[in-house]
């Protein structure tokens, strides 16, 4: 992924930081695909949805966020 890409993607987390009514992180490892994909079905059926970022440009696209004091991200 290169720069602009990243750039990109911190965008678009930016703006789905800002306009979601709720923003759960949470550490998938572990899931099988399966699983995964009940997960993301579920969530569309009501409205929601699944985005997978890289901690770092989570935390860039939560820089100067009401969110970002909420936010903890730490391994598992």
């Amino acid at each position: 992924m290169d720069r602009a890409q990243k750039e990109k993607v911190v965008e678009e987390l930016g703006q789905i930081f800002e306009s979601s009514g709720v923003v759960v992180v949470a550490h998938y490892a572990g899931m099988t695909v399966k699983q995964m994909q009940d997960l993301r079905a579920k969530l569309r059926d009501v409205g929601g949805s699944v985005r997978v970022a890289k901690n770092t440009l989570a935390k860039i696209a939560l820089e100067g966020s009401p969110l970002q004091r909420w936010v903890t991200f730490s391994r598992a």
